[in-house]
């Protein structure tokens, strides 16, 4: 009886860990390197390449958890957590976004530009919350959690 109830608890857990991950395989950064290495230059003042490409694996990770079809609360969407009106600034349309390629790319110009202008951690805040949101204490923690997330602190 013993030996029925392991085997049934067994195959339960392993059920239980394939819905919860249906699957999926998008938690894994090496799916995205291809990308991320397309988009990846030319590389912020500043930052050598390994750094660079470092940071972007950072954001992804506090971002989406590598979720290409992570959505916010306040609307971002995909990998990088790109905004709608950002897509819009760009050229593309809003559910484009979920285009891990687009996303990809959308999120490192943003991200380097952001970089360029305000240095790396109120790029970083600038990233989240928007150049004029940079300095307050929640983009700030972000800025801190991807610093260390990425192995920068």
């Amino acid at each position: 009886m013993r030996e029925e109830t392991l085997i049934y608890l067994t195959i339960g857990v392993i059920l239980a860990i394939v819905i919860f991950y249906g699957g999926e395989t998008f938690m894994e950064p090496g799916n995205y390197e291809g990308m991320i290495s397309k988009y990846f230059f030319p590389i912020p003042i500043d930052m050598n390449s390994e750094d660079f490409r470092r940071l972007i694996h950072a954001v992804i990770q506090v971002e989406s958890n590598w979720n290409p079809d992570a959505l916010s609360s306040a609307g971002a969407i995909g990998l990088m957590q790109v905004m709608p009106a950002n897509a819009t600034a760009y050229g593309y349309q809003p559910d484009q976004l979920y285009d891990p390629e687009i996303n990809i790319d959308l999120g490192i110009r943003i991200l380097r530009e952001n970089i360029n202008i305000y240095g790396l951690k109120d790029g970083l805040a600038a990233y989240n919350g928007g150049p004029s949101k940079r300095h307050i204490t929640v983009t700030q923690q972000y800025a801190q959690k991807v610093l260390r997330q990425g192995g920068f602190v």
